[in-house]
């Protein structure tokens, strides 16, 4: 009896064991499963603040990213320098203390010369569009280019342009010819030189302290981009504006992904990564190309005064004797860098911004 007992309690037994087994393999098997897709949070350091225009990009990333991977891949945005300072943006993304960094070529004149000596061209096409344009055929002509991102350990992830060029001072300004004696504010050697050429005396303050500057007399005047200026509420301590949609530098601000992380995604998530940068630089570009009246708009609201430059103000400043002087430079560090033909990678930029605008 106690035999044909134990026969069924030995197979309930092993039923038992059957069945309560079957929860691990399917839980193993789902393991297996999520380990392809990719959960993970980044973290974003950029130096703008995060209710500016000039923070937009950021928040352009964070949701388009988030949005095409079905929240797999989270952004943790860290706004006005909580995690690295401007300067530091290039450096925190190379040894992972972000892992995408909002990163201002001009601020890396050592480190990514080209991009910095690419500001010299000061007649950019006005389009968002027309300017990635540019950028992209330049990549495509020159891997130096992105390679010079690549040796610090990131890769290129979203480029924008800012908007064109603005003066706030603390007294007013009516032409070009009266930023001569000025103390302005510099923030790179193309900058400084110039300014220089015009008769001012560049000031190097970070721009985080400009505001400051402004109110103590250090400086008196910031020359740089307008929605940079209003994103420091400039018109305050100078209130005089003076600008022009055709006072303009080439500046490609860069987003960077650290490489060891981009590495780390399967390859559907940098699909999906990259698909979702193109709809950013959609949503971009149709904010990029109405920003400027806005700023106008913000200024004259704001400030004391808003002068628009003249067209010979205009030409004063496309054609400073300075900017021949620094090409050549942009050229020797060409050739410097690895580029066979320095005045070739001068003048294809110049052409392609020329190309972009027909």
């Amino acid at each position: 009896m106690k035999m044909m007992e134990r026969g069924p309690m030995k197979k309930a037994t092993l039923a038992m064991f059957i069945v309560g087994l079957f929860p691990f393999v399917n839980l193993a098997g789902a393991q297996e499963e999520s380990e392809t897709v990719d959960q993970v949070t980044l973290s974003l350091t950029t130096h703008h603040p995060g209710n500016i225009p000039r923070s937009f990009p950021a928040r352009l990333i964070k949701e388009e990213i988030e949005k095409a991977t079905d929240g797999n891949v989270t952004i943790d945005i860290n706004y006005a320098e909580a995690l690295a300072r401007g300067r530091e943006a290039l450096t925190s993304v190379q040894y992972g203390i972000a892992d995408i960094g909002d990163v201002n070529p001009a601020y890396y004149p050592g480190q990514l010369p080209l991009h910095a000596g690419i500001m010299v061209y000061t007649q950019a096409p006005p389009t968002h569009a027309q300017k990635r344009e540019v950028m992209e055929r330049a990549y495509e002509a020159y891997s130096v280019l992105p390679e010079e991102f690549e040796q610090y350990n990131q890769r290129v992830l979203f480029q924008y342009q800012p908007q064109p060029l603005a003066l706030s001072s603390t007294d007013p300004v009516s032409n070009i010819n009266d930023f001569k004696g000025l103390k302005i504010r510099a923030s790179s050697e193309v900058y400084l030189r110039m300014l220089e050429s015009l008769g001012a005396t560049p000031i190097s303050v970070p721009f985080t302290d400009s505001y400051m500057a402004l109110q103590t007399g250090t400086i008196d005047a910031v020359y740089t981009n307008i929605d940079a200026l209003s994103g420091q509420n400039m018109f305050e301590p100078a209130p005089y504006t003076f600008t022009s949609p055709e006072l303009s530098l080439f500046l490609p601000f860069t987003f960077t992904i650290n490489q060891d992380v981009w590495d780390s995604f399967s390859g559907e998530t940098q699909e999906n990564i990259t698909a979702a940068m193109e709809v950013a630089h959609e949503r971009y570009a149709e904010a990029y190309d109405d920003e400027y009246q806005r700023q106008i708009d913000l200024f004259k609201e704001n400030g004391e005064e808003l002068v628009f430059a003249s067209d010979e103000d205009v030409e004063t400043w496309q054609s400073l004797p300075i900017i021949e002087e620094l090409k050549a430079d942009l050229a020797e560090t060409a050739e410097a860098e690895g580029v066979a033909d320095g005045g070739k990678f001068v003048s294809d930029i110049e052409r392609f911004m020329v190309e972009a605008v027909q």
